[in-house]
């Protein structure tokens, strides 16, 4: 179902379309086959695509039971793009609340100061971490300087002097 016939017919389509007799459609037919006939537009190379067209929708709608279905998948099909048309809606809503309280997250986090130091806690010096740094390569040269000697002082025992060369 490419086309809405109703339409082709140049008539309202849906449920206005549904309650035209059997007369005003025909009368319509008629209306639409001197404008679209190819004898009246011998010009238009698409002008026995468009009366094909016609006839086909006239004879889908002059017969009472293949209208009804018609109107039956009509009805359908824009129930369906409704309900795809709500939910679409409703899932840009759901969308734009997640971003609205992500976004609103943010600000409350930007705008919060930053939680202060335990009870008790002190800077030991102004310089931050680099101080803290300093004194930690400091303390690590102390230590690797300790076990140099004391790796020394095993290789001079196990050579069997004692450090003073005898």
């Amino acid at each position: 179902m490419d086309s809405d016939h109703y339409v082709v017919l140049g008539l309202p389509s849906g449920e206005e379309g549904a309650r035209l007799s059997d007369k005003e459609i025909a009368k319509a037919y008629r209306v639409k086959a001197l404008e679209l006939h190819p004898d009246k537009r011998p010009n238009d190379p698409n002008a026995n695509i468009f009366f094909q067209k016609l006839k086909a929708s006239y004879e889908i709608l002059r017969d009472r039971k293949t209208r009804k279905e018609y109107d039956y998948r009509l009805r359908a099909r824009r129930d369906r793009t409704e309900e795809i048309a709500e939910i679409r809606a409703k899932h840009k809503r759901k969308q734009e609340e997640e971003l609205a309280s992500r976004n609103a997250k943010r600000r409350a986090a930007a705008a919060t100061p930053p939680p202060m130091p335990p009870p008790g806690w002190r800077e030991e010096n102004e310089d931050g971490p680099w101080k803290s740094l300093e004194r930690f390569q400091a303390y690590e040269d102390l230590v690797l300087g300790n076990m140099r000697r004391a790796a020394e002082r095993q290789r001079m025992a196990q050579r069997g002097t004692n450090g003073n060369g005898n």
